[in-house]
């Protein structure tokens, strides 16, 4: 019995699996006998009545309607392969003002999208090439997107001039035809670029040349307020100079706009430019800086701006004088600023106040002054020192002069001094005989010469107190006093001869 019973569950068994492999076998037979056709195989209008034209082989669709046409709202009747679907569908009104996206859906889930483009008898509404632009615009004109990769193509230098204004919407592509192309908006002109965070302007090379320095730059030469850009994109220009100028008493504001793959530096800013705002901007894998400015102030607008990969990864300033009777302030913006001349402050009223974590890189040999009658504020802290340093530990600049003579001029806390004394018997830091203020919490290292000089104060008392100065690897010692005079000795009856000498601390 047992014997029997085994048999029959063995052949039940077998049953089972033969049936089930039936199954697949029918599910995969009838998966294989889905259609994949997914054409679109009639496209009309009916008010007007068009039949639009399909090239099947580049998967497009063009119409031309009657003059006088709306087309921005316009629902077509489509016939699609059997059992396929299509989206948006059949009758479903649409903006052809616009080139519009049909996708068409086989039985067997696979796609096919056509792109449609309407034009209107008399005038292009819209065109599925690239639309060329050079020579002169002057006249106010406004880029639509048109809903192709590349929009509009610019070849040589497209010159904004008169007095027109060139806007240009969000999702909007330009690509540039070589290395010589470029935008340039002349002073009376202006250039309105709103993109959004999901529909960019982008400016671009052709896709044949799409490396860095594909292109040229954008000139702004324009003091109008309204030059406004938002969400732009500016990748892979400064063939020759940098990518974006702010020219001349240029006006503009930038916000939420990325400037990545320049093939020299991303944005310059002249010294009567004024840049109303700078926020939230990206400058990545740009071969020279960031950031370029003629003057100290432009920067006061900079703010929340990010920083990755530049060859340069610092905010080059080719300014040199703090200008007369100035309020500076030196925010942090989370990359150095490099002094590539130096800087200097002399004229009475101008005060200069550097914010925590501000580090400045010196050029080689250059040096940095605050004179006279101005006024000088560091507001390090112990874990964000403001630093004053060279571009590497064997390139010495020629220190920071301190000759403020205000009364409590300068007011340093938490500062670090690194690389000074370039030149022979020189220093890192030198404090004249009549400045004024505080100094505490500062450290001086790796100068080529001393590490601070003292200027020579006679039988005067120093008029500057220091708190916690401390020293390291200086070569020629730590301080240097440059104090030399005589006074009689009454004691010893005798003329005793106060002369320069090396200190291992400050003596006040």
């Amino acid at each position: 019995m047992a014997k029997t019973l085994k048999i029959a569950f063995a052949f039940f068994a077998m049953v089972f699996c033969f049936s089930a492999c039936s199954s697949d076998d029918e599910d995969e037979s009838k998966n294989s006998e889905k259609s994949n056709a997914s054409l679109i195989t009639s496209f009309k209008f009916t008010n007007p009545t068009v039949d639009a034209t399909i090239d099947q082989e580049k998967k497009t669709i063009v119409a031309e309607l009657p003059e006088g046409t709306v087309v921005t709202a316009l629902a077509p009747t489509i016939v699609v392969s059997d059992k396929a679907t299509v989206f948006p569908a059949s009758g479903e009104a649409q903006d052809f003002s616009k080139v519009v996206k049909y996708q068409v859906t086989a039985e067997d889930g696979s796609t096919t999208v056509y792109s449609v483009a309407v034009s209107v008898k008399g005038g292009n509404v819209n065109v599925t090439d690239p639309q060329a632009l050079s020579g002169t615009i002057d006249k106010h004109t406004t880029l639509k997107d048109l809903g192709l990769p590349i929009d509009y193509i610019i070849d040589g230098i497209l010159w904004v001039s008169g007095n027109a204004t060139l806007t240009i919407e969000k999702g909007v592509t330009i690509a540039f035809a070589s290395s010589g192309s470029a935008i340039d908006v002349d002073g009376d002109c202006g250039l309105v670029m709103k993109g959004t965070k999901e529909d960019p302007i982008i400016f671009r090379g052709v896709p044949t040349n799409p490396g860095s320095g594909a292109w040229d730059r954008i000139a702004l030469h324009s003091s109008r307020k309204e030059n406004v850009w938002e969400y732009v994109e500016f990748i892979n220009g400064g063939s020759n100079n940098e990518m974006v100028a702010i020219c001349d008493e240029a006006k503009v504001t930038i916000k939420n706009c990325t400037f990545k793959g320049s093939d020299s530096d991303a944005i310059w800013v002249n010294d009567a430019a004024t840049v109303l705002a700078a926020e939230n901007n990206v400058f990545e894998d740009n071969a020279g800086y960031p950031i370029v400015v003629e003057e100290f102030r432009t920067l006061d607008t900079f703010s929340d701006n990010s920083f990755k990969n530049n060859d340069y990864e610092m905010i080059r300033i080719n300014a040199y004088w703090f200008e007369k009777g100035n309020k500076y302030t030196l925010k942090n913006h989370g990359i150095p600023y490099f002094l590539y001349r130096g800087a200097r402050a002399i004229d009475s009223g101008t005060t200069c106040t550097i914010e925590e974590g501000v580090t400045f890189i010196v050029k080689e040999a250059e040096s940095v002054n605050f004179e006279f009658e101005t006024k000088l504020i560091v507001k390090g802290t112990e874990k964000a020192p403001v630093t004053f340093k060279g571009l590497a530990d064997d390139m010495y600049w020629n220190g920071l002069f301190l000759d403020c003579n205000r009364s409590e001029s300068i007011n340093i806390d938490n500062l670090i001094v690194s690389e000074g004394g370039y030149e022979d018997n020189s220093q890192a830091i030198y404090i004249a005989n009549d400045a004024k203020g505080t100094m505490k919490n500062v450290k001086v290292s790796n100068s080529n010469a001393y590490g601070i000089k003292l200027g020579n104060r006679g039988n005067e008392e120093p008029q500057i107190s220091t708190e916690n100065v401390t020293f390291e690897n200086c070569k020629l010692g730590n301080v240097y006093d440059e104090t030399e005079y005589s006074y009689w000795d009454e004691e010893k009856e005798e003329d005793v001869e106060i002369k320069p000498s090396v200190l291992d601390a400050m003596p006040f």
